[in-house]
């Protein structure tokens, strides 16, 4: 990853001109060899994130392209299917998405499931979150748990929840424990609803009726 200060002007001018230097220079070889191949292709990605950054959309796909076809890896198929992402190119930014999934990469993933969500493909939308969800995604483990209590599912609500019952994020962790009273609620096994509930922060205790509203819905919750 790029590790610069994205606030100082002069560090941003910097590091983009060091990149650019070595960029022509490996550029103008002739013939690369595959340790010349793999550092271009790093330095495509880091010119490309620049212009990402500056919003020069143009060229970062024209650097991120360059990384792509020189080493298609997770980093520069990710680079590009988010920027797809955004200009709502969606077909094109799935393709970069699972490029990427192919090496583990739960973001990619989970970006991925948001595409299918958006043509109606729930399917691959729900296989994708569980990929992810099995990389360690938080947002979808989350969204399956509250897609499965939706669907009725909740022994398999549970099973997601209960992985965020200790998350460090107090909204998201009371969450999580309201999915938990509900789902043994439903399930009849009062004294274990009663003991998540007893886990609740007292202010979400008291907003425990609006958090329920909020699992109302039959498909998958991207907000």
């Amino acid at each position: 990853m790029v590790k610069i200060n994205l606030n100082n002007k002069e560090e941003l001018d910097k590091f983009y001109n060091k990149n650019n230097i070595i960029y022509k220079k490996l550029s103008n070889l002739k013939n690369l060899n595959l340790r010349d191949r793999l550092r271009l292709s790093k330095i495509s990605l880091n010119i490309g994130f620049i212009h990402e950054f500056r919003n020069n959309i143009d060229e970062s796909i024209k650097y991120y392209n360059k990384s792509y076809h020189l080493n298609r890896c997770s980093r520069s198929s990710y680079s590009l299917g988010k920027i797809f992402y955004y200009k709502k190119e969606y077909d094109k930014a799935l393709k970069y998405f699972l490029d990427s999934a192919i090496f583990n990469n739960e973001s990619a993933h989970y970006m991925a499931a948001k595409i299918y969500y958006l043509k109606k493909d729930f399917k691959n939308c729900e296989d994708n979150l569980i990929k992810a969800s099995k990389l360690g995604d938080i947002e979808s483990i989350f969204i399956l748990s509250k897609f499965y209590y939706n669907k009725g599912l909740y022994d398999k609500a549970y099973d997601f929840a209960i992985k965020l019952i200790d998350n460090e994020n107090d909204e998201l962790r009371n969450t999580i424990l309201t999915i938990l009273v509900l789902v043994k609620c439903n399930q009849k096994k009062f004294n274990q609803a009663l003991l998540y509930h007893n886990k609740l922060d007292d202010k979400f205790k008291e907003n425990n009726k609006k958090i329920i509203e909020s699992f109302k819905g039959e498909y998958f919750d991207f907000e």
